[in-house]
């Protein structure tokens, strides 16, 4: 199984017990934001605002 950037992402972050991400998802981070959404422990947050992210926290 060919293993992406994204792929070791999303793993990193469940190996270190991560929950939940906030982040506005683009055409750069697409991948990850996919990789995300196939984790059964993390929940992307999804934002259309910086300023709101900062107070989800």
């Amino acid at each position: 199984m060919k293993q992406s950037g994204a792929w070791l992402t999303a793993r990193a972050l469940e190996n270190i017990g991560v929950k939940y991400t906030f982040g506005i998802p683009g055409v750069h981070n697409t991948e990850i934001y996919d990789q995300l959404n196939r984790s059964e422990q993390i929940t992307p947050v999804l934002v259309t605002h910086e300023q709101g992210a900062s107070f989800m926290g």
